[in-house]
């Protein structure tokens, strides 16, 4: 196996791990294991980021640095299937008609959705600039964009998380006139958070991308 070769087999698996690491955690979801989530991201989150930090800082070796993804990918996989194993009843009792149908297209409307998610939210744009700019301008802009989406992933989306349960409550109680209220008072600050991240990683992000990647 070339050098070059080694880093597809990487991603390869890094994907397959990927989406059976997320099946996991979004089982952990459903059942309302938040604590259990939290412990394992206590572990992987700062991993992560000191393992990166150190690849990108002394060795600059991608290889590395995917491999060391992968591993992290691996560890949650096994603390998550760890975590669920007395809950895996492949023996689930047959549905009413009416429930399965329900079910049914509720599946075939949320996989729409991720699929259009998908395409739109995960730099699907990239196949398109690369005909059209160097490999240079093409890595700097997905290193530049997925540093500013994460940040506004992190930030908004950790006070999105917290109003989510007031909302739920709302929803338990029909009170639907307090779910408006709350959504839009809450949209209107998120905007105002949201937009100064925006525009302040149009015109800082090169430096962390120079001072990470290099230029």
């Amino acid at each position: 196996i070339y050098p070059d070769e080694k880093i597809y087999l990487i991603v390869l698996a890094s994907l397959f791990v990927s989406v059976l690491n997320f099946i996991l955690m979004s089982g952990l979801q459903g059942l309302q294991k938040y604590n259990t989530i939290l412990k394992i991201n206590s572990f992987i989150a700062p991993v992560a980021l000191i393992s990166t930090l150190m690849v990108l800082l002394i060795s600059e070796n991608l290889i590395t640095l995917l491999i060391i993804n992968l591993i992290l990918l691996i560890i949650s996989t096994i603390a998550s299937l760890f975590c669920l194993r007395k809950y895996l009843d492949f023996k689930s009792p047959s549905l009413p008609h009416a429930l399965h149908q329900k079910f049914k297209n509720y599946a075939l409307i949320t996989s729409l959705i991720v699929f259009v998610d998908l395409i739109l939210m995960e730099r699907s744009e990239v196949f398109f600039l690369k005909s059209f700019s160097s490999l240079e301008q093409v890595a700097f802009y997905s290193i530049a964009f997925g540093l500013v989406a994460k940040v506004m992933a992190l930030i908004p989306g950790a006070i999105s998380g917290v109003i989510m349960p007031r909302v739920s409550q709302y929803h338990g109680d029909k009170n639907l006139e307090a779910i408006k209220q709350t959504y839009f008072s809450s949209s209107r600050y998120l905007v105002l958070i949201t937009f100064p991240i925006i525009f302040s990683g149009l015109v800082l992000i090169g430096l962390p991308v120079k001072i990470f990647y290099g230029n």
